[in-house]
């Protein structure tokens, strides 16, 4: 990045839209996922002038710093900011296996010709359990001017990141089996995962109401999105198939286990199996189990006794 950038970065990534989102989005997942933030050993990749490691500091974490411009680590040590090192991203990173609880690599990876070699130091230093925040530019289509002067390499799909951080593992991304039309869905997944639910609650009209869908609707989608280029040769399954109700849950009477009871009957758990294998799917999975064990205990076995049958 020019030097004349990364001084007009300085002096705004406080204050500008952009770089204040950035920054909190990221905050939120570090808090959200990763746990409470102070003590914890993050890494910033790419810390630019250092407003991401001035926010965590803030939070009390023991924050480092990377970066492979000088001029951006001395902005850096304008801030007052500890820990911070030069360093080529092209090459291992100087950390310790399994050092930090957390790292941040917010608009890096786009900078880096081996994008690949950098996640696997990533994940050398990175603690077995530990959370990484990545944020990357998306869509070439989106290729501009100024991504040839900030320095671009590429532009991101969701499905090319994602295999670039775990290539061994197929790509599920689910939908819903209803209303989705799976195409989109599809195209971004190496797996493509649909729900099938066979009675819901209408809010609307206060009352629960049966699908109309047959087992050849699910048949019909899954032909036609296999046979588009994005989904050739791909799978389906059901990931989420209907084995407990969908509560109405519009006051507390309506949850007790004996309403449940009258909601979902076991005949309807036994029906919705019947009507998967018509599908025909290869793989099928149940949204249930932590409701059967529930109902067990609540006086209400045959759920769960049901479904010991099945396995």
């Amino acid at each position: 990045m020019e030097i004349k950038l990364i001084e007009e970065m300085f002096h705004q990534e406080k204050t500008l839209w952009w770089h204040v989102a950035k920054r909190k989005a990221a905050k939120t997942f570090l808090k959200q996922y990763g746990g409470p933030i102070a003590g914890k050993k993050i890494l910033d990749i790419g810390c630019g002038t250092g407003a991401m490691m001035e926010d965590l500091t803030v939070l009390e974490a023991d924050v480092y710093g990377l970066d492979g411009s000088s001029e951006a680590v001395g902005f850096c040590q304008r801030r007052n900011l500890k820990n911070i090192r030069l360093g080529n991203l092209e090459r291992s990173l100087p950390f310790f296996n399994n050092f930090f609880s957390a790292i941040t690599c917010l608009d890096v990876l786009e900078h880096i010709t081996s994008d690949e070699k950098l996640l696997a130091e990533i994940y050398r230093i990175l603690k077995p359990g530990g959370f990484l925040v990545i944020s990357v530019p998306a869509y070439q289509i989106f290729w501009t001017y100024w991504d040839e002067m900030l320095g671009h390499k590429r532009r991101y799909l969701l499905r090319s990141l994602v295999k670039k951080l775990d290539p061994k593992r197929p790509i599920v991304i689910t939908d819903s089996g209803e209303w989705g039309l799976w195409a989109d869905a599809i195209a971004s997944a190496d797996i493509l995962g649909s729900s099938v639910y066979r009675k819901a609650y209408n809010s609307n009209l206060h009352v629960y109401m049966p699908y109309p869908f047959p087992a050849a609707y699910y048949q019909m989608k899954a032909n036609l999105v296999t046979k588009l280029p994005a989904g050739k040769n791909k799978k389906v399954i059901i990931t989420e198939l209907q084995s407990e109700p969908w509560l109405a849950m519009t006051s507390p009477e309506d949850s007790t286990p004996q309403k449940q009871s009258q909601a979902f009957s076991v005949k309807e758990f036994r029906d919705n199996i019947e009507f998967v294998k018509k599908i025909g799917f290869e793989e099928n999975y149940l949204w249930g189990v932590e409701w059967w064990y529930f109902m067990a205990k609540n006086g209400y076995p045959q759920y769960l006794d049901f479904a010991k049958t099945i396995f």
